[in-house]
């Protein structure tokens, strides 16, 4: 009898001890299911996040995420800042600015669920990199219009700073941005002033008081006592009012900015040179000398100071008086 009892105390035991190891390889299993990790192209991990952490293959940690910074390798001090993000929402149709260590120069624009080269809004031609989703419900980050994916991320609540994470490592290592810009310089995208800066103003030389308007690299408004009305917004393409949808909104393909919607005589044209009504009417034509911008016959007092990066349409926007002064 008393061997019977020790039989069944052993085998309880070893039940026991077997449960134990099956829940364990279980709470195992889900942990590895539900890991935020990054594979590449080969499915092969290259980064695992964890509380916030990039780490490698070799479980180095590469950066870290606090909200909207992104940090040198497991740092949170303010001097290993690596990018601000100026979004909390990727897939918003708005365009913001990720900007570098120093908290101004912008290194990309990101929204619509992609990062772009800055100063261009959202257009498609400056389209570094963008995530979609994958057959499995991942998420799938593929440079510009290629179908090849260079990362495919798993598992859920990616925010925003920790998807812009991963594609700032992928872009280091793979240069995505470098090869666009050199798409760029090779003349595929529309000329824009000489300056590294994302923003500027523009001026009336002779002032009026109310002749000053700044562009910060999403809006236009004057400089002083703005009012709502007559701000508008630019993601590259489309010109619209920030606070206002009453229906006129501005269209840029490159080389001419027209109405959208029943644009008649209003179209503008940009020659490489010439700042130009389309449908001249006498001397509506402007250009673009430096940091001066001034009309070619009958200058009067039309002329125009200009400081850092203003984009065509936007300058077309002022000194055409689309804008209302």
């Amino acid at each position: 009898m008393n061997n019977l009892k020790v039989s069944i105390r052993c085998r309880a035991m070893i039940f026991s001890e077997r449960l134990v190891l099956l829940l364990f390889c279980m709470i195992l299993g889900a942990a590895q299911m539900l890991a935020q990790t990054v594979t590449d192209g080969a499915g092969r991990v290259i980064y695992t996040l964890e509380s916030g952490v990039l780490y490698d293959a070799t479980s180095l940690p590469v950066v870290t995420v606090k909200g909207n910074l992104v940090f040198k390798g497991a740092s949170e001090r303010k001097e290993d800042i690596v990018l601000f993000v100026g979004s909390d929402n990727l897939f918003a149709d708005k365009s913001a600015n990720a900007v570098g260590a120093d908290m101004s120069t912008a290194q990309f624009a990101l929204g619509r669920g992609g990062y772009y080269l800055p100063g261009y809004g959202l257009a498609d031609d400056y389209l570094i990199a963008r995530y979609t989703i994958g057959k499995k419900g991942d998420l799938i980050l593929i440079a510009g219009d290629e179908e090849t994916p260079m990362a495919s991320l798993s598992g859920d609540n990616w925010t925003t700073g920790e998807l812009t994470a991963v594609f700032y490592l992928i872009n280091e290592q793979h240069q995505l941005k470098e090869l666009l810009l050199a798409n760029v310089g090779a003349g595929s995208a529309p000329v824009t002033n000489n300056s590294t800066t994302m923003q500027g103003t523009l001026r009336r030389m002779w002032n009026t008081g109310d002749d000053d308007f700044s562009w910060d690299g999403n809006i236009l408004k004057r400089r002083w006592n703005s009012f709502d009305y007559e701000e508008w917004e630019f993601d590259g393409r489309i010109l619209r009012r920030v606070w206002y949808d009453d229906g006129v909104e501005y269209e840029w393909d490159g080389k001419i900015l027209k109405r959208r919607f029943n644009a008649g005589v209003e179209e503008y044209e940009w020659t490489g040179s010439i700042l130009r009504r389309r449908w001249n009417t006498g001397n509506d034509e402007f250009s673009i000398q430096g940091n001066v911008v001034k009309r070619l016959w009958d200058t009067g007092n039309d002329e125009w100071e200009m400081t850092g990066d203003i984009p065509i349409p936007i300058i077309a926007m002022i000194v055409f008086g689309l804008i209302k002064k």
